[in-house]
């Protein structure tokens, strides 16, 4: 399923959910927020849903966040740098010298983390004096020609470095500076993006960098909620490159705007972008219906956790007639709809699973109540002990067992009709509590040692005879069933209307005589009601009783007795009347 289809689409399956994120804010600590995000995962796991967890993105808006782990390796560069200016300043050039290579690797490994060039320029400085001081000039012009491939304009201070220094690294610039120069064009997806060279602003992707010196260089893209893209750049002379830069996502800065007013709306300053575009590239990644986000604060000394959710639709809109006919599509046929739901919170005390558990539970419900998702996805899972049956399938196929006993009616010489037999039945859903049922089957009853009598009340046959009447029948019954509820105990009314097909025959041993059966036509109905008991989203086991009326299609029939040419032929007349008995059905339910 696409992200973002809509309950409509949702229906074909679980929607997919994802909680990206509960930000600590306004006194809440960062470990507060993800213990709540973890609980708060768990409670929502426990429905029926799909909750995306481990995608690459979904992971990476909840995690640390790319930047963030580079800092420490940043920081430790900056105190491998201070180490080494000690070490320098105490006439110990060697020490210094492993300490600036340190802090140089350090930094060039962290590209992403710098805001700007400052300190590896000044590291390689550093290290070029450490290079003079011990009289390795050719490795000081390497480290010139680094330092003026990152910042051309760059002028050492005559009154900081040496003056041979300075002659050396201007006699490096001039020419390197005098060499033909390099040029490449920068895109990125998504677009834009902040380009940094050498950790120096280059404007907004796409852009075209001309002017480079050649040489390795650094080229940094940053864009607010995904990953800083870093990578060398072999910059040649008298060519032009085209680099497209793909970034991941990653965890977003300011994604508490969306519980702002309009905040999720309003753009950065220096992109234009919005947290709703890194929502929605999220949602577009990780395949999402439905993505949470949530924040976290202190109130009173309690924890109060909010969610507000987003989702995005991809729509399409019709071609003209004309449009189709040419093979051609309009160009706004598709477009994205973004939305934001209507926030929930929670007051956090002493019991924050079960609290997650029902506050799981009243977001689903209010993603139902908007149509975001199927109702039935807002009910507890089987394994989380509720659930039902997925209120969304069409058609379902029902197979039972029928027992039954007859209570009341009218007849004479005629078995306990219908008797016990099975059911194959199909529902169609009218709507979401309301099912349209057709039920087919076989009847069947055996009644032994049976008592015949004639119209005048004498007997025909009697029990010693060891006459056995035989009843059959296939019903064909139409009817309806009403859910009061959706759970995983789904109690439901029903009614139903049908016709039989009902015979009945003898077996007996008389002799010289016989007893002859007849069939007909027969009709029936019920109301009763029932439970199911679901063991999934699409089966459960059931338990119905109805209370049915009938008639015997049997009831015209005669029974003709041939006695001995002593006893003339005489007619048994059989008044089956009307049945009223009750029907238990025990079975299955498969939903499709």
């Amino acid at each position: 399923m696409v992200a973002g289809g809509g309950a409509a689409e949702a229906a074909e399956g679980e929607p997919t959910v994802a909680l990206i994120d509960v930000r600590a804010v306004q006194g809440a600590t960062p470990a507060q927020g993800a213990q709540v995000r973890s609980a708060l995962a768990a409670s929502l796991a426990k429905y029926r849903i799909e909750l995306i967890a481990d995608h690459a993105a979904v992971r990476a808006a909840y995690g640390p966040g790319a930047e963030a782990a580079m800092a420490p390796n940043v920081e430790k560069a900056r105190l491998r740098a201070k180490e080494g200016k000690k070490l320098f300043d105490d006439l110990d050039p060697a020490g210094a010298e492993a300490k600036f290579r340190q802090a140089a690797d350090l930094f060039e490994a962290n590209a992403g983390g710098l805001s700007s060039p400052s300190d590896l320029i000044n590291t390689y400085l550093y290290l070029a004096r450490v290079f003079f001081s011990t009289e390795r000039e050719t490795l000081a012009r390497d480290i010139f020609k680094r330092v003026v491939q990152i910042q051309p304009e760059l002028t050492l201070d005559k009154a900081v470095y040496p003056p041979g220094m300075v002659s050396v690294f201007e006699d490096v610039k001039k020419s390197l500076l005098s060499s033909p120069l390099g040029a490449f064009s920068v895109a990125s997806i998504p677009s834009p993006a902040r380009v940094y060279l050498d950790g120096r602003d280059r404007g907004a992707a796409p852009v075209d960098l001309v002017n480079i010196p050649a040489g390795v260089h650094t080229l940094t893209l940053r864009r607010p909620g995904y990953a800083p893209w870093v990578r060398p750049i072999d910059v040649t002379t008298f060519r032009v490159d085209k680099i497209s830069a793909e970034l991941a996502l990653d965890r977003h800065p300011a994604l508490d705007l969306v519980f702002v007013q309009k905040g999720g709306e309003q753009k950065d300053a220096s992109l234009g972008t919005t947290v709703l575009d890194y929502l929605d590239g999220v949602a577009e990644a990780a395949a999402l219906d439905v993505l949470l986000v949530g924040r976290a604060y202190k109130k009173d000394r309690t924890l109060v956790v909010e969610v507000v959710p987003f989702r995005r639709i991809d729509r399409a809109s019709e071609a003209s007639e004309e449009g189709e006919r040419d093979g051609r599509r309009n160009a706004d046929q598709a477009r994205t709809t973004r939305q934001l739901g209507e926030m929930q919170s929670l007051v956090l005390t002493a019991a924050p699973q079960k609290e997650t558990d029902e506050f799981a539970g009243r977001i689903l419900a209010s993603l139902a109540k908007a149509e975001w998702i199927p109702a039935i996805a807002a009910r507890r899972s089987v394994e989380a002990g509720g659930g039902a049956i997925d209120e969304t399938a069409t058609f379902g196929l029902r197979v039972s067992l029928v027992p039954s006993t007859r209570v009341a009616g009218s007849g004479k010489n005629f078995p306990n009709a219908p008797g016990a037999g099975f059911r194959v039945g199909a529902d169609y859903r009218l709507s979401g509590r309301v099912l349209l049922a057709v039920e087919t089957g076989f009847d069947a009853l055996a009644e032994n040692d049976v008592l015949l009598k004639d119209s005048a009340g004498n007997v025909v046959v009697s029990r010693s005879q060891n006459v056995q009447a035989l009843y059959t029948s296939i019903p064909l019954d139409v009817g309806a069933r009403y859910y009061f509820g959706v759970s995983t105990l789904a109690p439901y009314a029903s009614g139903t209307l049908g016709i039989r097909w009902d015979q009945l025959a003898f077996r007996e041993g008389l002799p010289f005589d016989q007893i002859k059966g007849s069939s007909g036509l027969g009709f029936s109905a019920s109301a009763g009601g029932g439970v199911d008991y679901a063991l999934g989203t699409r089966s459960a086991l059931f338990a119905e009783s109805r209370l049915q009326v009938g008639t015997i299609g049997a009831s015209d029939a005669s029974i003709d007795i041939t006695t001995t040419s002593k006893n003339p032929d005489r007619k048994l007349p059989v008044d089956a009347g009307t049945w009223i008995g009750l029907r238990l059905y025990l079975g299955y339910v498969h939903v499709f």
